[in-house]
């Protein structure tokens, strides 16, 4: 059977929790947790994937490795393996199973669009007895009469009624044959549109939303101390010695992204809360404003808090773009920059080579950080894992700064990844060999002009 993708969009759209639950079994811990990091079903780990809150509208969902997927399709098809076409084919027979018998003999495509009020909606008497009907009145208040079984399927799927603002499409006609019986079918699909009341609503909804969100990063990040100012006996001051990080009083910008947090609220998979010291960084966007806070949950003497992620970024304003930004050690850079991806990473880099190093947060953070046309030069400092992940993410900035004319390095740990290990990054680097395990920066602008 040959599905039609408009049609079978137009089926899914709200039921893809349940497509995704039959099709695809193993989402089902991130399925039962929409919104929430589950352990990611292809690479494994403890919270390395996430579906969104509304997942039965569209199926989209996030890999921390492979990033978005933007649709239920993409979604089938990262999950299961699957091309486009057999996710089509599943998602098709899933939702319509009744057409699996029927062959069309002959479709063309019509895509005719309608807007407008619903003035009638319901069974009528027609030339071929009685049929469904609908009356649409469009903001010319032209008005247009539309008939057949399909159509109403359609408006029921929408939830539509008499009175409401919908979007209607005739997208084919067809002719198909069902046994021994051959009949014609229009595929319609139908959204609904918020009444102007609606959209106040929720404008209103979503800008209180977006206020409550962003009021909670300036309050967390205003009651935070300068990490120049903590004491040896605080819990950063005690973690970055662990990792072989000094914090200098007379730092200046370069630390001024990071702040010591007292207490800092983690809400457990279960629901429950617990309060932890902590390290909070603002990560901001290309225009310098903050686009979220890091929190780092730790423990009083010093080590990551025994929670199901000990890192998470807080909840995300929906008017504000995350994506592009970082968290700038170093403050802000001259001709050179150097890139990495986590605070500890990036706080090694730049005591190792004195240059700004912007912390991008994750992988596909890296891949789309936004950084000022006066860095000409940037140093991508790589994390070398046994997925590779590190290395891709670090190609593709670095294909995009060139096309832009920036010169950009990549440059990975020659070190290999211990046994047993996830990976070796630019911090353990300077754990095994201080700041003189890491490359002679000239070196790269040797090397590009020879």
């Amino acid at each position: 059977m040959k599905y039609d993708i408009k049609i079978i969009r137009q089926e899914a759209h709200g039921r893809w929790d349940q497509i995704l639950y039959s099709l695809a079994p193993d989402l089902g811990p991130a399925l039962n947790k929409p919104g929430r990091h589950v352990p990611c079903p292809v690479h494994g780990g403890k919270d390395g994937f996430r579906v969104y809150r509304n997942s039965d509208i569209n199926g989209a969902s996030v890999c921390n490795t492979c990033g978005e997927m933007k649709d239920g399709f993409e979604t089938l098809m990262w999950v299961n393996g699957w091309s486009f076409y057999q996710a089509l084919q599943e998602v098709g027979k899933y939702l319509l199973p009744h057409y699996s018998d029927e062959k069309v003999i002959s479709s063309e495509l019509v895509n005719l669009e309608f807007t407008g009020k619903v003035i009638s909606s319901g069974k009528e008497k027609g030339e071929y007895g009685e049929n469904y009907a609908l009356t649409l009145e469009d903001p010319n208040h032209r008005k247009y009469r539309h008939w057949g079984s399909c159509l109403e399927q359609a408006i029921k799927r929408a939830q539509i009624k008499v009175g409401d603002n919908c979007h209607l499409e005739l997208v084919s006609k067809q002719t198909v044959k069902k046994g021994d019986v051959t009949f014609k079918r229009n595929n319609w699909i139908a959204r609904r549109l918020e009444s102007d009341e609606e959209r106040t609503k929720r404008l209103a909804k979503e800008a209180a939303e977006n206020e409550y969100r962003l009021r909670s990063m300036y309050q967390l990040w205003k009651s935070g101390t300068p990490i120049s100012q903590v004491s040896p006996d605080n819990p950063v001051f005690l973690y970055f010695e662990r990792r072989g990080l000094i914090i200098k009083e007379d730092a200046g910008e370069a630390y001024q992204c990071l702040r010591y947090a007292p207490t800092l609220t983690y809400r457990h998979e279960d629901g429950t809360k617990t309060t932890h010291p902590g390290l909070i960084a603002i990560v901001r966007n290309r225009k310098g404003q903050c686009a979220n806070i890091q929190r780092t949950f730790l423990t009083e003497e010093g080590r990551k808090a025994n929670v199901e992620s000990p890192k998470k970024l807080m909840s995300q304003p929906a008017n504000v773009e995350l994506l592009g930004s970082a968290i700038r050690i170093g403050g802000m850079p001259g001709k050179s920059i150097c890139v990495a991806e986590g605070i500890e990473t990036s706080y090694s880099v730049h005591m190792a080579t004195g240059l700004p190093c912007w912390s991008t947060v994750t992988a596909i953070g890296m891949q789309n950080v936004e950084l000022p046309e006066c860095a000409q030069e940037v140093y991508i400092f790589a994390d070398k894992d046994v997925s590779e992940t590190g290395k891709k993410s670090a190609e593709i900035l670095a294909k995009r700064l060139r096309s832009e004319g920036r010169n950009a390095y990549v440059i990975l740990p020659d070190d290999p990844i211990p046994e047993g290990s996830k990976g070796i990054d630019w911090n353990d680097i300077l754990l095994l060999k201080g700041v003189d395990g890491f490359p002679d920066l000239t070196k790269f602008k040797a090397c590009e002009g020879s």
